[in-house]
């Protein structure tokens, strides 16, 4: 996956989901998935991890943890560029610090940050 399909994929599924990943009754820490599985919730980085390349040993590290970047690595197949994990990081960010109701606006200024020509409808507010 190229940038501007990594960036499609989390947008939407963000913008999508509208909610970040936290344990249930916890307002805390987010989780790249939920350990409540009726929950079923993944942030910017969970949702590109597939099933298989997925372990709760992820839980509580950085984008940039060794075993986390192997999992991105496993699950989009392909090696990530120091420049690439710092993208990736900038979306973490986006979900775990910035608020729900301004996903829609960090998001498009991370696009015009990094010169993306992305196309997604969950961009026109509805």
């Amino acid at each position: 996956m190229n940038k501007e399909e990594v960036f499609t994929k989390v947008t939407n599924h963000l913008l999508k989901q509208q909610t970040k990943s936290i344990k249930k009754g916890d307002y805390g820490e987010c989780y790249y998935r939920t350990p409540d599985p009726e929950s079923n919730l993944s942030c910017a980085i969970g949702c590109l991890i597939k099933d298989d390349h997925y372990s709760i040993n992820l839980e509580h590290k950085g984008v940039q943890d060794k075993e986390v970047l192997k999992a991105l690595s496993l699950s989009l197949d392909t090696t990530i560029s120091e420049e690439e994990k710092h993208f990736l990081m900038k979306l973490q960010e986006v979900h775990d610090n910035d608020h729900v109701e301004d996903w829609r606006v960090c998001l498009s200024l991370l696009a015009k940050d990094y010169s993306l020509n992305v196309q997604t409808p969950l961009f026109n507010k509805e």
